[in-house]
């Protein structure tokens, strides 16, 4: 999938928060291109349904529709980019990462559904004895989970410190309703190591509860 660049920068503004309408202006600043294309990049996504617009008084603003299949296939497409970047950027540590995404995927039976890094490690400044913060989502909760938190980091490498949280796709929607403090975070800095689909679809639904 080609994006043009200026339309790419455009979209990761509001992949950043998209449950925010931002100004054109703003928009601009943050995406850094002109004013003149961010109007007409928008424009063309309202009139494909992508985003809604708002105008107050003499200023417009912009969010996205997350209810809209094609915008949300656009950012599980630049959500896949980030981590490929991500692993180019950090070999040391991404190989360790995608072999203890895919034990915790096997040991759990398929049960953990999503996969997320968080914190300072998702920034790009893992250091040796950073700690590794991974939120898993499944289904319903269960408490076999700990004992595969626990095998999945032996067997790829004991000596480092992961830290997993796991939490339920009902929680996880809660969360972004409320738009608690660990969430914020979790906006923030993330790299989305399993399920890219199913991270934006249940933005989709955050976005339905929050609305």
């Amino acid at each position: 999938m080609l994006l043009p660049t200026r339309r790419k920068k455009i979209l990761e503004v509001f992949m950043a928060d998209p449950f925010h309408e931002v100004h054109l202006r703003e928009v601009a600043r943050m995406a850094q291109v002109s004013r003149g294309n961010v109007d007409l990049s928008l424009r063309q996504f309202v009139q494909e349904g992508m985003f809604k617009r708002r105008n107050v008084s003499n200023m417009t603003f912009f969010h996205p529709d997350l209810s809209n299949e094609r915008l949300l296939k656009l950012f599980e497409y630049l959500e896949v980019e980030k981590k490929e970047l991500f692993f180019k950027n950090s070999r040391k540590i991404a190989r360790l990462l995608r072999q203890y995404a895919e034990a915790l995927l096997n040991l759990s039976e398929m049960k953990i559904q999503m996969i997320i890094l968080f914190g300072s490690v998702a920034r790009g400044d893992w250091t040796k004895g950073s700690d590794i913060d991974i939120l898993t989502v499944s289904a319903e909760k269960s408490e076999e989970l700990s004992g595969v938190f626990s095998k999945a980091r032996k067997d790829v490498s004991p000596l480092l410190d992961i830290r997993p949280i796991g939490t339920t796709i009902d929680k996880f929607i809660a969360g972004l309703k409320n738009k608690s403090e660990f969430y914020e975070e979790l906006w923030r800095d993330r790299i989305v190591l399993y399920n890219e689909f199913l991270f934006w679809r249940l933005i989709g639904k955050g976005r339905e509860f929050s609305a």
